[in-house]
């Protein structure tokens, strides 16, 4: 696996970090946490092979709606 060397830079309050073409991962949303002094960035919609699924007793992707996520003002309490 080639490693490549990236930059880091602020765009407005946050830092970002530009990945090279054949690092980036599809989709839109990604995980971001931390492995000790790494910063590990993975896709967000990953799923489990089907025969992982079997093997689990999991059922397929498709038997399944997609949960509807609250909007990100509607998570914070309100105090009273």
């Amino acid at each position: 696996m080639p490693v490549h060397r990236s930059r880091l830079f602020r765009n407005g309050g946050s830092l970002a970090v530009r990945l090279p073409k054949d690092c980036r991962p599809g989709g839109e949303d990604v995980l971001v946490f931390r492995e000790g002094e790494r910063v590990i960035i993975e896709p967000a919609e990953r799923s489990w092979s089907p025969g992982f699924r079997r093997l689990v007793g999991a059922p397929p992707d498709d038997s399944m709606p997609p949960r509807e996520q609250p909007r990100r003002g509607d998570r914070r309490r309100k105090l009273g």
